[in-house]
C-alpha cells in the first residue's frame, strides 16, 4: 500500500475543475483530488479513472485486519468498505473489495 502525505491546505482551491470526458463523470476534489491531479509514481489517476459520483464528505473510521482493512463512513453514507486479499497476504496488497450498509445504531 502506498501512502501520501496530506498536503492539502483548507482555504485553497479544492480543484476538480477538469472537464470530464463524458456526462456523469467527475474530477475528485480536495486532498484526494490533489493526489489524483498532480500525478505520482503510483499513477492514481490512470488506475482509477474519473469519479462516477460527486465527492461526499463524511466522518468515519477504519480498522486493520490480518487480511485487509475495513473503512466505515458515518451519515449520510453509512457504508462499510472492506478491502482484502483473497490469498491472505494482508491489506497492503488488497485484490478484492466489498461494500455493505452500516446497520449499527448506538
Amino acid at each position: 500500500m502506498q501512502r501520501f502525505e496530506d498536503q492539502y491546505q483548507d482555504g485553497t482551491d479544492p480543484g476538480g475543475h477538469e472537464a470530464p470526458p463524458a456526462p456523469n463523470l467527475y474530477a475528485p476534489k480536495f486532498g484526494f483530488g490533489k493526489v489524483w491531479r498532480e500525478g505520482t509514481g503510483a499513477h492514481v489517476r490512470e488506475r482509477l479513472g474519473w469519479a462516477t459520483a460527486q465527492e461526499v464528505g463524511s466522518n468515519g473510521y477504519y480498522q486493520y485486519f490480518s487480511k485487509g482493512i475495513a473503512v466505515a463512513t458515518n451519515a449520510p453514507l453509512k457504508k462499510v468498505y472492506v478491502l482484502y486479499n483473497s490469498n491472505g497476504y494482508g491489506g497492503y496488497n488488497a485484490n478484492r473489495w466489498a461494500v455493505y450498509n452500516d446497520t449499527y445504531n448506538p
